[in-house]
């Protein structure tokens, strides 16, 4: 939360009375160490909550669909701590600096006596959708059973004002309430250069509408739970998922090989990713370097190439070898490439080759079932 490289586990929970019908009383927002101690560092003293933040407007999903008040955690104002946001059963979403208070704006009320129904709102999102170093939030809002209204997609600045609201559609089916529950979703599903935000309504479907002016977008947390594993935690980028292959397994003297490297990165996008690939001596390099993106070359024998790896969009690289025909002997051919992720990490990725060997090939066995 407070950007010193130790991580802490936010929670939000319903504070309520026990007494007699247990009646709840606010969503408190909490932050732990990994010990199960409360936070209190740099200043920041969270062994005591903010209290008496909003009380229900109602816990009756016979009245209105139940809110929960899933957290984001994000950098609201870009001084690289994290604020902590979540929507309440009071009508409200909230916006808690690491100070235990809600700045500007905050907190942000979907709910207006006046309409004379209840609204509730869903988990937000987060991104800085015009890369000013300040972030956007997006959440979408529902109504009361029987109003006979639907909610709102909602975008706030970082302080907590509207700078959009706009109706989603009506139910398609009857009912007499619509709008979305669960946290839109941000991404670019139609390979424009500007982002969507992904709406699931109650009674209309997916939905979804165009950002523009969204394509150097920073998405700080872009779906339910943050990402698409629902942990709750801020991911890095992986080329765990990273392959190389050849061709073929078994080879001859003289024969050509292509190998292919494919780099696999489930998200987020990794920048600066390196790759190594010096050839084994028994081979030499026969030409056809390809990168799908990025830079690569090829220098004595060596293969390197370096550029980013989106998240969910595989980079595949591939080149040809030659292989040396002054070998006559059964051997192995082994051809390892090094991966530096550019966040300090590196992994090696192997491709065997079986030259002058002979092929083993169990056998096939048929089996015919008659009535």
């Amino acid at each position: 939360m407070n950007a010193d490289g130790i991580n802490e586990a936010v929670v939000i929970g319903n504070v309520y009375d026990c007494i007699d019908g247990y009646p709840s009383r606010y969503i408190g927002a909490f932050i732990f160490n990994a010990d199960r101690s409360r936070f209190n560092e740099d200043g920041y003293d969270w062994r005591s909550i903010p209290q008496d933040t909003g009380a229900p407007l109602s816990e009756d999903y016979y009245q209105i669909e139940s809110n929960l008040p899933n957290p984001a955690a994000a950098d609201l104002d870009g001084d690289g701590r994290l604020e902590i946001l979540y929507s309440s059963y009071d009508g409200r979403v909230h916006a808690f600096w690491l100070d235990k208070t809600e700045h500007g704006n905050w907190p942000y009320s979907v709910y207006n006596p006046s309409e004379g129904f209840f609204r509730f709102a869903s988990e937000p999102v987060v991104a800085d959708l015009d890369d000013n170093g300040t972030a956007e939030v997006i959440f979408t809002s529902w109504t009361q059973i029987g109003s006979w209204q639907t909610g709102k997609l909602h975008i706030l600045d970082y302080l907590g004002n509207p700078l959009h609201e706009v109706p989603l559609p009506a139910a398609w089916d009857g009912s007499d309430w619509n709008g979305g529950l669960p946290a839109p979703t941000l991404a670019d599903i139609d390979g424009d250069p500007d982002l969507e935000v992904v709406v699931n309504t109650a009674h209309t479907g997916l939905v979804a509408y165009d950002l523009p002016g969204t394509s150097q977008a920073r998405i700080l947390w872009g779906t339910g739970r943050g990402n698409y594993q629902r942990s709750g935690s801020i991911l890095k980028g992986n080329l765990s998922g990273s392959t190389k292959s050849a061709n073929r397994f078994q080879a001859s003297p003289g024969d050509s090989v292509t190998y292919t490297i494919t780099l696999r990165n489930p998200g987020p996008a990794l920048e600066g990713v390196t790759l190594t690939d010096r050839l084994p001596p028994t081979t030499s390099y026969a030409g056809g370097l390809t990168a799908s993106s990025g830079a690569a070359q090829e220098t004595s024998d060596v293969i390197t190439w370096e550029g980013d790896v989106p998240a969910g969009a595989p980079v595949t690289i591939q080149y040809n070898v030659t292989l040396d025909d002054a070998q006559s002997d059964p051997h192995l051919v082994t051809n390892t490439a090094r991966i530096d992720d550019g966040l300090g990490s590196a992994l090696l990725r192997q491709a065997v080759l079986s030259v002058n060997g002979y092929g083993s090939y169990l056998p096939q066995v048929e089996v015919n079932f008659r009535p």
